[in-house]
């Protein structure tokens, strides 16, 4: 057993060993202290800043058509319930309409659409989520907002919650992982890998990846730059984006304009241009049949006396939350990792058989950041924001990520390679960059500048902002790392009712010092310093305190050949330890996200998670005799939108 959440031991003990060390540590861990102080200076800037009341209604309403409905027009029992709206969920959606079954989808978050994200802190603000290290949420009328930030003991997890799940603030980049990340995958998804690549075209097919266009006619500042940092030492790649950069309409019916190139991407495509869960997979189920709810926190699922399943949910949507259940042959977990582990686990609480490694292996898909600040040339790296887009001519920022630095080498071991992108700052954060990237590049920056031109460049960004001097001037570089099984160590535990997480030592040293040293030695070759990692490198502790910052939780619920090992097995259906097999099954219960992931992808993995949910679809419909169409265009029409 863990001794402490932070020192030594067995990372492997059993969850209930775990999560009481993790209480027991809870009261003077250091660590755990300094999360709270977070969270309060979280909580003072909210109140200082903010134009509206925390939890409020959007500032600006749209006309774009919604695909959500009323709640009161929720059925008793469906032959599919989909738990989430995120890319395994939206799959699962999608293809279950598609196959003639009754769906219906249940969304956390509330349906945001083009022309009501945020475009300024004030608008962010009261759309601002906090889990707290206990656990609760803050503030406690905002369950469904829109920035979700959970700040457990050592690790910082930021996702979307909206219909359309992460895709709404993600970077949206397609990219496959080294093959060699399968090989901790179940052996029937290795003895059988075309069903995968199937999976990936048909997702393809959807999600309409592809690279930046007009590099030769309007060049992007930021991929220039990290062509340049990456130097001779990595494989330098214009990134697969799921983008729309010519107007068109695309085979959902929708009209998409072409990407403005604001870099707004992070905070919510106020344009059309990205290609969000909005765009395709879930107008696809709405015109198929699906029925669309939002602002539903699904509790925990049971067992239907003589087959099914029974769903449990608080409504949200009403000034008084009220309890609401509904049935249904099928139910798949979709809401993430942390969000489907949490519905398992309750469920678990409340019955349900399921292996004791429900809630472990965790990790954040090597997430890493750095900064190169304060280099020789303009990078142009915030987004517009507020500002008007005739102000950004010539500093196009391009989408959130355009360009990659590979350095994941079959020749090397799988858990030396990683990749780097660049990232683009929305432009309701990008105020916020001018005072902290100065006081980061004196407090953790490598080779600090003393150069009067870059001294005259961090004043210039001081007074005049952040699209002037050294901020427009500094990169931001985001990685991920291929970690093996073992290093995805964390695990989730319901206590008191209250999703608790911890991660125990989430950083290799030696990893990190390595992919530190290739980030410094690129922020060189532009001229700037390297602050590293400034988002979580104040709470980095000498030992074994650390703190980790991901935007790409995976695990929870793993996939595995049995219950031994895993949660689901290869088509994310549910493991059941009450029979006489470790292979059993529980019937019609699956868990199709992120959070069947059974170590870091070491890439963005939206992709590889949209072709394990597309593969599993096309399995579940074949297991009941179903025909799922992937042609027809579907019998409800979306209405017509002039951009």
């Amino acid at each position: 057993p863990i001794p402490s959440i932070m020192g030594g031991g067995d990372l492997r003990a059993p969850p209930a060993a775990a999560a009481a060390a993790a209480v027991a540590a809870q009261g003077a861990d250091p660590m755990a202290a300094k999360m709270e102080e977070i969270a309060h200076k979280i909580k003072d800037y909210v109140a200082k800043h903010r134009h509206v009341d925390v939890g409020g209604a959007a500032q600006r309403v749209s006309a774009y058509p919604r695909i959500s409905i009323p709640i009161g027009q929720l059925k008793p029992k469906y032959d599919v319930v989909v738990i989430g709206s995120g890319y395994g969920a939206s799959v699962s959606a999608c293809r279950m309409a598609r196959a003639g079954k009754s769906v219906c989808v249940l969304e956390l978050g509330k349906e945001v659409v083009p022309g009501e994200y945020a475009k300024d802190i004030a608008e962010v603000l009261p759309e601002l989520k906090l889990t707290l290290p206990d656990g609760s949420v803050w503030p406690q009328n905002n369950r469904s907002g829109f920035f979700d930030f959970s700040l457990f003991k050592n690790v910082i997890v930021w996702k979307g919650c909206g219909l359309g799940g992460g895709s709404l603030v993600n970077s949206s980049i397609s990219i496959r992982p080294d093959p060699r990340v399968f090989d901790s995958w179940p052996a029937a998804i290795r003895a059988d890998f075309a069903s995968m690549e199937a999976g990936y075209q048909r997702a393809q097919d959807m999600l309409c990846p592809n690279a930046y266009p007009d590099m030769a006619t309007k060049p992007l500042q930021q991929a220039i730059a990290l062509q340049k940092a990456a130097g001779d030492e990595g494989k330098f790649f214009m990134c697969d984006t799921n983008t729309t950069f010519r107007a068109r309409v695309n085979a959902q019916g929708i009209s998409q304009p072409a990407c403005t190139l604001c870099g707004d991407c992070n905070t919510g495509c106020n344009y059309g241009a990205k290609n969000t869960l909005l765009m395709n997979y879930l107008p696809d189920a709405y015109q198929h049949g699906a029925e669309i709810f939002t602002t539903c926190r699904v509790q925990y699922v049971t067992p239907v006396a003589g087959g099914g399943w029974q769903v449990t949910l608080t409504y949200l949507g009403d000034d008084a939350p009220r309890t609401l259940t509904v049935q249904a042959g099928i139910v798949v977990l979709g809401a993430g990792s942390l969000g489907s582990t949490e519905i398992l686990l309750r469920s678990k609480a409340q019955g349900l058989s399921v292996s004791a490694l429900a809630g472990q292996r965790f990790g954040g898909d090597g997430d890493f950041f750095g900064i190169a600040y304060n280099g020789d040339a303009p990078i142009h790296p915030c987004g517009c924001g507020d500002r008007p887009l005739a102000d950004m001519k010539g500093k196009e920022v391009g989408p959130c990520i355009s360009a990659g630095w590979d350095m994941r080498d079959p020749s090397q071991p799988l858990g030396k390679g990683f990749a780097i992108e660049n990232i683009s700052i929305p432009g309701a954060f990008s105020h916020l960059l001018s005072d902290i990237f100065p006081a980061a590049s004196l407090l953790f920056g490598k080779d600090h500048q003393k150069a009067i031109p870059q001294l005259e460049r961090i004043a210039e960004s001081v007074v005049g902002g952040p699209y002037v001097g050294a901020t427009d001037h500094s990169m931001i570089f985001g990685g991920m790392a291929t970690f093996p099984p073992d290093d995805q160590s964390g695990f989730m535990q319901l206590v008191d009712d209250r999703l608790q997480c911890c991660w125990p030592n989430p950083i290799d040293p030696d990893h990190n010092k390595y992919i530190i040293s290739e980030m410094e030695a690129a922020a060189k070759r532009l001229g700037a310093t390297l602050i590293v990692d400034p988002f979580s490198n104040p709470l980095k502790v000498e030992g074994d305190n650390q703190i980790a910052i991901t935007v790409h939780p995976l695990g929870g619920c793993v996939m595995a050949d049995t219950s031994d090992n895993g949660v689901v097995n290869d088509r994310g259906q549910v493991f059941r330890t009450d029979g006489s097999a470790k292979t059993d099954v529980y019937e019609g219960l699956y868990v199709l996200d992120g959070a069947a992931m059974p170590a870091s992808v070491g890439v963005n993995p939206l992709w590889t998670i949209s072709a394990f949910a597309e593969r599993a679809a096309a399995l579940i419909a074949e297991q009941y005799g179903w025909r799922i169409d992937y042609e027809s265009r579907g019998r409800r029409a979306i209405p017509k939108f002039e951009w």
